[in-house]
């Protein structure tokens, strides 16, 4: 084995760790999926299956890695990483303002009038 396959070999295994410990870290609690930890994870694990799926060949691999990879520089790029909602990390400014504002569907077209249905009973605390 040449020098020049090990260190592709070992790009591949390297970036499968990598990939598999941020998915690890995500699932038990430990990241968050919108952090640049996590995104950062992903992209370079994802480049190091770039480097070896396209040197053996594998072009379904090196395709499904690149669109990984920009949707990480994507996130990265956007840079929005919520702290006051989780859950609603990218609200347009219109359903954001609805949010503020105290409504629930008045940024769905077509949804509006359940904003203001009476509750049947009080929910208890």
């Amino acid at each position: 084995m040449s020098v020049t396959h090990f260190l592709i070999e070992m790009s591949g295994w390297a970036g499968a760790v990598l990939i598999l410990i941020a998915y690890l870290l995500l699932s038990a609690g430990r990241m968050d999926g919108r952090s640049k930890a996590y995104q950062v994870m992903n992209v370079i694990g994802a480049a190091g299956f770039i480097v070896n799926s396209g040197y053996n060949g594998a072009i379904p691999s090196t395709t499904i890695n690149v669109i990984w990879v920009g949707i990480g520089f994507f996130t990265l790029w956007q840079g929005r990483r919520l702290t006051e909602r989780p859950g609603a990390p990218y609200l347009s400014e219109e359903a954001a303002t609805a949010d503020a504002g105290g409504e629930t569907f008045g940024a769905i077209p077509g949804f509006s009038h359940l904003d203001d249905v009476q509750a049947a009973c009080d929910l208890p605390a």
